[in-house]
């Protein structure tokens, strides 16, 4: 409890200039998801809400979807895609520097992978799930005072608790309100 009064003293004392350009925004994504030890790669799509605390500091909450990749082997057809979940703070330079739309990614991601598979023997499914750290780097452009493009990459460590990591770079559109 102690706690949570000295943050909430903190806040009071804080500027009123630290929260004088709220923002909530929404977006979508597409890009590319490739673990650094394959050689394949695979379509992802990507969700999420933001909101702008300041003009240098976000918090982003974000769900995801792997496309599904199929492997054949003799016998054997496996399907392999995934789930996603990330939270993330998005750290920009001042609107006085004229870079405002770079940011760098800091945060973590929660993931689900599923493999389901047929053979002429067996059918059956397994899933393995987890998380890890998301670093990432990126760059919005404003279109209009409402929408805005982006350009990200994020490396993803850990990806469904295991000891693989992974790369994804995705292009969006975002809509403020």
């Amino acid at each position: 409890m102690k706690k949570i009064k000295f943050v909430a003293l903190l806040l009071m004392c804080l500027p009123y200039r630290v929260f004088a350009d709220p923002g909530v925004y929404l977006g979508a994504e597409a890009g590319y998801f490739k673990f650094e030890s394959s050689d394949n790669g695979v379509g992802v799509g990507r969700i999420f809400a933001g909101y702008g605390f300041n003009e240098n500091i976000s918090l982003e909450l974000g769900a995801g979807r792997t496309a599904t990749t199929t492997y054949y082997y003799p016998g054997v057809t496996q399907n392999v895609y995934g789930y996603n979940s990330d939270i993330s703070f998005l750290l920009r330079p001042s609107k006085s520097t004229g870079l405002n739309g770079l940011f760098v990614r800091l945060g973590g991601h929660y993931d689900l992978a599923r493999v389901t598979y047929s053979s002429f023997y067996a059918n059956g499914w397994a899933a393995k799930w987890g998380g890890g750290a998301l670093i990432g780097l990126g760059y919005d452009v404003d279109l209009n005072d409402n929408f805005s493009t982006r350009i990200s990459y994020s490396y993803l460590d850990n990806v469904a608790g295991s000891n693989y990591n992974a790369n994804e770079g995705s292009i969006g559109l975002i809509y403020k309100f």
